[in-house]
């Protein structure tokens, strides 16, 4: 589960470099539909780092559990 969670963080931390690249090319390239990909790719960032949050979230709580921890 934990390394699932850190492949989602992998994945938004990439998302988030295309974010910084490609709008900002669109913008200096005058190409709308490049500058329109700004608002999916923070979705899709958002996503991700919440399904990684979930993940490791539910990892704490079951390693507690283990423990006897309540």
């Amino acid at each position: 589960i934990p390394e699932l969670g850190q492949w989602c963080m992998v994945l938004a931390l990439l998302l988030a470099g295309i974010q910084a690249i490609v709008p900002m090319a669109g913008s200096y390239l005058g190409d709308e539909a490049l500058m329109r990909s700004a608002r999916p790719l923070a979705y899709g960032q958002c996503l991700f780092l919440l399904v990684a949050f979930l993940l490791f979230q539910r990892q704490f709580v079951q390693s507690f559990m283990r423990a006897g921890i309540r």
